[in-house]
């Protein structure tokens, strides 16, 4: 096995004393951003993607303190490359920050992805054994902020960066009602506590007695759809969130009005500090003028 078969791997703190015997795929719900929600668990550990101590895991397997989880590469080149063009925000050799579309999935069992899109507009080093991938999610009608791994060991690195929460990332959203100046959103998800920051820049009546409110959110845990549930949990959905809505609350044909806006890390080759703000789509702007 090369280590480029590897992007993430995760040791089990000695500190580590469960309440009782523990399965691998309970053990690893937030533990790899490339792994959002138990169904991908699931799957992962089906098609032997997770290794335990070296050894393919099962949907049985224990898992005690000191034990080294690996999650190996599911991804291949592409045998035909999505002629999509995105823009770039940054590139070097080892990473790369593109501005999704909305509408586009990152990856997945469809031609039209980001991931398939890469050998398009990304300069990419075949010679090495490893094709880049997304270093981790935006739902398919999130747009945005998106890092891309270019190289083994940058994917292996960003996978500790985000388990380490030393990745801040912005997003932000226009809501239904008036949410307030801001504040902080404590409300589990799937059973695991969660938590995510607001801040109300703007918000607007319209002609019709709607309020909307536009906001910077920023998640402070990695909950699979964690700001689009905190939004509905606290009384104020997203705008054209179709899964987490009130009845009646939707506008048509606008998308879902939710947007990486910022990212900051330090770069895990150079250690050079790494910024990058967008502005959101116009049609943020274009909601809160109506």
């Amino acid at each position: 096995m090369s280590n480029a078969d590897i992007i993430a791997h995760h040791e089990i703190p000695l500190a580590f004393e469960p309440d009782a015997p523990m399965r691998i795929g309970t053990y690893l719900i937030g533990k790899f951003e490339a792994l959002p929600s138990r169904k991908s668990i699931k799957r992962s550990i089906k098609l032997g993607a997770i290794l335990l101590n070296d050894i393919p895991a099962s949907t049985s397997s224990w898992v005690k303190k000191g034990d080294v989880i690996k999650l190996r590469n599911l991804f291949q080149k592409p045998k035909v490359i999505y002629q999509l063009s995105i823009e770039i925000i940054y590139e070097d050799e080892y990473l790369a920050i593109i501005n999704k579309p909305a509408g586009i999935p990152v990856s997945g069992n469809t031609f039209r992805t980001v991931y398939n899109s890469l050998g398009h507009f990304l300069s990419i080093d075949y010679h090495q054994n490893f094709y880049p991938q997304p270093a981790h999610r935006l739902d398919s009608a999130t747009s945005g902020l998106l890092i891309i791994a270019k190289n083994a060991n940058t994917r292996i690195q960003l996978g500790q960066l985000f388990e380490n929460k030393a990745i801040t990332k912005t997003y932000q959203a226009i809501v239904h009602g008036h949410t307030g100046k801001g504040g902080l959103i404590n409300f589990p998800i799937d059973g695991k506590a969660a938590s995510s920051k607001f801040e109300c820049i703007a918000w607007h009546h319209t002609q019709n007695e709607l309020k909307f409110s536009h906001i910077i959110l920023q998640p402070l845990t990695g909950r699979t759809h964690q700001l689009r549930k905190h939004c509905l949990a606290m009384g104020h959905p997203i705008l054209g969130d179709k899964s987490y809505q009130r009845q009646g609350w939707q506008l048509r044909r606008k998308g879902m009005l939710l947007c990486s806006t910022g990212l900051s890390f330090k770069h895990p080759e150079t250690e050079k500090e790494m910024n990058f703000n967008i502005d959101p789509p116009a049609k943020f702007a274009k909601i809160m003028r109506k």
